[in-house]
């Protein structure tokens, strides 16, 4: 009889399983959050859209469809009512501590273009508040480059009487260019002795009259010499400009960045310095925020060794090894400056044809006779090189030295990464493709406007000029284009870079060379699952796929159905790091 019942038991166990092979065990599948309903770009070329996603432990464990995603049991599950999802976005090139503080925290002009007796009542309000100074120096951040064609007016009025005395730096937008007043100039030792001591090579950093006196204009190394003479920001401020660009990063969307200069604070010179273990800039920022558990993004580190030493290389292996246990952080190598910037009157970027007005030829800041062996060498350790090149003799140059890398070393997977990209011949479009080089590219740029026409046009061979930022051109080539900002030179807000790399014009403008508008779905590409590549991430993050990071921001509007210019409204309703909302837009997280 007991093995008649046991019999009859095994019996009934196996029809309920054979008649309902996976109820049961489906309801067994438990999560902590669903996602449903949605219209979700997963980033993955094959299956691009997606319903449902569910999440456990901060990692993502199914994508399909909302009738796939029943079988799942999760503590919250969330109707996105049709909304698009997308992966979190990647801003591949910024400078977000430094951007913190001038644009969150200090006094910033935010880049527009003021009057003069406007700009005085700017400058004297920020006076009265104490907001812009350092010190003993009034120090204004992102100030439009257009004022330095009128340098004239900047002298007669923080040159005058009641200026006299006080030190004042007016920051350019473009991160590469200054104009200081006399008392600042006497507070840097900039002279006509002084700029006359240096180098031919050095003297080009600094603006000077028809007497060859300062002027007070300064460029990179000049601008270098006047940042020596400002204090740096209290830790305590750098910290809470540091908490101050992260959340405003994540209320974009962005949940993860490379920052271009990591060892550099705001106030300090950029173009000269050198890698130590002494001198770290905003690095401990970074473990200070995560340690706060304030750090909700991925931070891909770039130290910066602008003279591009061989022995600069180990340094950063130390640093890299010093701060490998921070989480959400990491040192993937070195920046390097190719070159400067084209606009008139800097003029310091590399071209292969003369600039018009004083036909010269600018030759690259790295020595294009070493510099490939300190990407080989580089890449042997393991380090990624992003290299700032705007010019296109600088581009060329940045291209050769990752060749002889590749040629010596093989294909090590690293794609190293150059930066900017606003001139690039057409002979080298194919050979990022064929060298695993990422095309980092700051769009919002893209568009015609005093600095693309005014400051530049005139100046630049045509045939140059033709090629400016060549989106398309680089991607028909099958270039990796990744998206970046360079916040705070620009808008950290990716929608602007997207809305402008597909129409290239802002409202009112004619189209900055229409051949190279792209489409929505390869600026998709570029902030989300290729910018992951040039944070060696690609594995964790930049598409909704089963086994990475469940990174996500959610949409206010449906980004396939709308204009190109209605892309520019385009907003974050909430924004996920790690599985946990870190934005909200309708309250605080």
């Amino acid at each position: 009889m007991r093995n008649l019942n046991y019999i009859l038991m095994g019996l009934i166990v196996f029809l309920i399983l054979t008649i309902h092979p996976l109820s049961s065990a489906k309801k067994l599948e438990y999560a902590d959050l669903l996602l449903y309903n949605g219209k979700i770009f997963t980033a993955e070329r094959e299956k691009t859209f997606a319903q449902a996603v569910v999440i456990k432990n901060g990692k993502i464990i199914f994508v399909g469809t909302n009738n796939q995603a029943k079988k799942w049991v999760a503590q919250k599950s969330i109707d996105l009512e049709g909304k698009v999802l997308l992966p979190g976005l990647i801003d591949t090139h910024a400078h977000p501590i430094q951007g913190g503080f001038s644009e969150l925290v200090g006094f910033s002009l935010h880049g527009e273009l003021l009057t003069i007796p406007n700009l005085k009542s700017k400058v004297t309000e920020a006076i009265v508040n104490k907001s812009a100074f350092i010190d003993d120096v009034i120090y204004i951040n992102s100030v439009s480059t257009n004022y330095w064609s009128n340098i004239e007016d900047l002298h007669s009025l923080f040159n005058a009487d009641e200026y006299i005395g006080t030190p004042i730096v007016l920051a350019g937008d473009d991160g590469h260019t200054a104009w200081v007043n006399q008392a600042m100039l006497e507070k840097s030792g900039i002279s006509k002795e002084f700029i006359s001591g240096l180098a031919e090579r050095e003297q080009k950093f600094y603006g000077r009259d028809s007497q060859n006196n300062p002027n007070g204009f300064v460029s990179e190394e000049g601008f270098d010499t006047v940042r020596k003479n400002v204090s740096l920001p209290s830790n305590q401020l750098m910290i809470k400009a540091g908490q101050a660009a992260v959340n405003y990063f994540n209320s974009q969307g962005i949940t993860a960045w490379v920052d271009a200069i990591s060892n550099a604070y705001p106030t300090e010179p950029m173009f000269t310095m050198n890698p130590s273990l002494e001198h770290l800039g905003a690095i401990p920022i970074y473990e200070k925020l995560a340690k706060l558990e304030k750090l909700t993004v991925h931070v891909g580190a770039l130290v910066a060794s602008p003279k591009a030493d061989l022995n600069d290389l180990k340094t950063i292996e130390l640093i890299r090894e010093k701060y490998k246990h921070v989480p959400n952080f990491s040192i993937l190598g070195v920046k390097i400056f190719a070159d400067g910037v084209p606009e008139y009157p800097t003029q310091t970027a590399a071209l292969s044809k003369p600039y018009s007005n004083s036909g010269a030829i600018v030759p690259t800041i790295i020595n294009p006779s070493t510099f490939g062996l300190f990407v080989t060498e580089a890449d042997k350790r393991n380090l990624l090189v992003h290299i700032h090149a705007i010019g296109d003799e600088a581009v060329k140059t940045a291209l050769d030295g990752v060749a002889l890398a590749r040629k010596t070393n093989g294909n090590s997977g690293i794609n190293h990464t150059i930066a900017h990209l606003q001139f690039v011949d057409p002979n080298d479009f194919s050979r990022f493709k064929k060298l695993g080089v990422a095309a980092s590219m700051q769009l919002m740029w893209a568009v015609s406007n005093p600095s693309t026409v005014e400051l530049l046009k005139p100046y630049i061979d045509a045939k140059i000029y033709r090629y400016i930022y060549p989106t398309h051109s680089l991607l028909s080539s099958h270039a990796l284009v990744v998206g970046g900002s360079d916040w705070p030179v620009s808008s950290a807000n990716p929608w602007v870079a997207i809305t402008r790399a597909i129409t290239r014009k802002t409202t009112g403008s004619t189209e900055l060379i229409p051949e190279e508008k792209v489409k929505l779905e390869d600026m998709l590409f570029a902030y989300t699952i290729d910018a992951a590549k040039a944070l060696r991430m690609q594995e964790k993050i930049g598409s909704i796929e089963i086994g990475k990071y469940a990174d996500f921001t959610l949409l206010n509007q449906d980004i396939f159905k709308i204009s190109s210019e209605d892309l520019l409204n385009t907003k974050s309703v909430w924004t996920m790091f790690k599985g946990k909302f870190v934005y909200m837009a309708d309250k605080k997280v």
